[in-house]
Formats: C-alpha cells, sequence, structure tokens
C-alpha cells in the first residue's frame, strides 16, 4: 500500500507540469487510441479491427474513417501508432493520412513481438514517473498495476509551426546528432552517446547539454529511431518531457540511409486542410 500511494504521488507530482505547461510533450488530458501497426496492416486495438494495407489505398476506407471520427472529439480522445519494426513504409502512409484531419497525434516505436496491453504500457510508462527503466520490481508492478483509474503519461507529436528540428539518430542503442542539410546518407560509424538514467543526466553532460541550448519556443527534437535502439530512444524522450521539449520521431529500417529532410519535416499549415 505503501508502494501505491508513493507511486499515486509521482503521477500526480507530473501531472501539473504537464496541464500548464505552455508546451506539451506529453499528455495525460486526452484519452490514447492505440493503433497497432505492423508491416501488412494495423490493428484498431481497442477493438481489435484489422485493416490491411492494400485497402488504405481506397477512398473512405476504414482507417480514414476512424481517424474522421477522432477529429470529433479531439479535445478528448487522440491516436497514438505503435509502430513495429518493417512498418516504416506504412507509418508514412499513415501519417500522410492522418495530418490531413485536425486530431493530435502520437507516436510509440515498439518492439516486434511485445503485446500492446496496459501491463506493457505501465512499463514503458515507468520513466515518464521518474523510475528508472528496467529496475522496477515485479511487485512495483503489481502495486502500478493497481493504478487503473490514474491516466498514463502518453507521447504527443510536436506542433512544429516557426519551430526548427534538432536531429538525433538512435542506433546501436546510442544518440548520433545529425544535420540534415549535410547529408541523406546514413551517418559514419562513431561512437555515440549513451547514458543509464535521465534523473542523472545533467547538462554538463553530452545529451543533457545538447537539450540545454534548445528553447522549447523555438525547437523540437526529432529522433530517427532504428529498431535495436528503442532503449536509448526511450531514455532520451523521456529527459525531453523533464525539459519540456516536444519532440518527433520517426521510425526506420535497421541499416538504410537517413530519410529526406523535405520528407520527414514537411511544411503544415495553419489550419488542418478538410
Amino acid at each position: 500500500m505503501k508502494k501505491t500511494n508513493m507511486l499515486k504521488f509521482l503521477w500526480f507530482a507530473l501531472l501539473p507540469s504537464l496541464v500548464l505547461a505552455e508546451t506539451r510533450p506529453c499528455t495525460m488530458r486526452q484519452e490514447a487510441v492505440y493503433v497497432d501497426v505492423r508491416p501488412d496492416r494495423v490493428v484498431i486495438c481497442a477493438d481489435n479491427k484489422e485493416i490491411a494495407d492494400s485497402e488504405l489505398s481506397n477512398s473512405e476506407n476504414e482507417f480514414e474513417k476512424f481517424i474522421q471520427d477522432l477529429e470529433r472529439v479531439h479535445d478528448f480522445r487522440y491516436p497514438v501508432l505503435v509502430l513495429r519494426p518493417g512498418s516504416e513504409r506504412l507509418q508514412r502512409t499513415l501519417l500522410e493520412m492522418i495530418r490531413k484531419y485536425n486530431v493530435d497525434l502520437g507516436i510509440e516505436p515498439w518492439e516486434a513481438e511485445r503485446p500492446v496491453s496496459r501491463e506493457e504500457l505501465i512499463k514503458n510508462s515507468e520513466m515518464a514517473i521518474g523510475l528508472e527503466a528496467g529496475s522496477s520490481s515485479d511487485e512495483e508492478y503489481e502495486s502500478m498495476l493497481q493504478l487503473d483509474a490514474l491516466p498514463l503519461p502518453t507521447p504527443l507529436e510536436a506542433k512544429t509551426e516557426g519551430k526548427k528540428p534538432v536531429y538525433f539518430e538512435c542506433r546501436n542503442n546510442r544518440l548520433f546528432s545529425i544535420s540534415m542539410e549535410q547529408s541523406t546518407e546514413a551517418v559514419p560509424q562513431a561512437e555515440g552517446y549513451s547514458f543509464d538514467s535521465p534523473s542523472n543526466e545533467s547538462d554538463e553532460m553530452w545529451f543533457g547539454s545538447q537539450l540545454a541550448k534548445l528553447d522549447p519556443q523555438a525547437n523540437y527534437v526529432f529522433f530517427l529511431v532504428r529498431p535495436d535502439s528503442l532503449g536509448i530512444f526511450r531514455k532520451a524522450r523521456q529527459l525531453t518531457w523533464y525539459k519540456n521539449l516536444e519532440s518527433r520521431c520517426e521510425l526506420l529500417d535497421e541499416s538504410g540511409p537517413l530519410p529526406v529532410v523535405s520528407r520527414i519535416h514537411p511544411p503544415i499549415p495553419d489550419e488542418p486542410s478538410k
């Protein structure tokens, strides 16, 4: 009981910063509607509805209807794409469709065989409530599962209008700073950077110092994520949340070239097109 009360305290301690912040790196105000994105299909998790990728080219397909329904309640609900390895092509199709509508969006790169369940989402959110990744005991997870009435902090893709992206590639479970203007090829092998705990990554350390240079009103962080680097991505994203910096991410394949900047950072109109 004592441990559960402490977890509730941590959860509510995070809530004011998410509700009152001028920027919104994540949210606890809207209900996330999870979409499991696999290489050849999407699954709307709430009702286990499968939609084959071949159907997405049809006018008024089921996924587009799903997004239209969310647009009607966009203040309260929004889609979160759970991206599996191999879904890189399909994610781009879905993003193009979603961004035609007035809905928020979350992206959650995910392991190939990991279920999308509340238990796994809580484990994934433990970093967002101040517990180190992988350090919680079975008893702590059991306590966290008792918090059914409390919302999970869930990711929000950055609102990019008027902001400049700062790119990091997550590869070999390490971070690499990327200048998209200089090259669209895969970054040459280098040592990269990793860290154990976001709470210990000070402004004097490399990634902490990179974030400390950024203005939340003028910049957002763009993570380019390889499937072997979900661990470092989650820790890095958590630190951006702590710094009140918005972020975006894109799941890449294991070893292909980086995407061209014009595709990953398209201009966004002031008002969504109808």
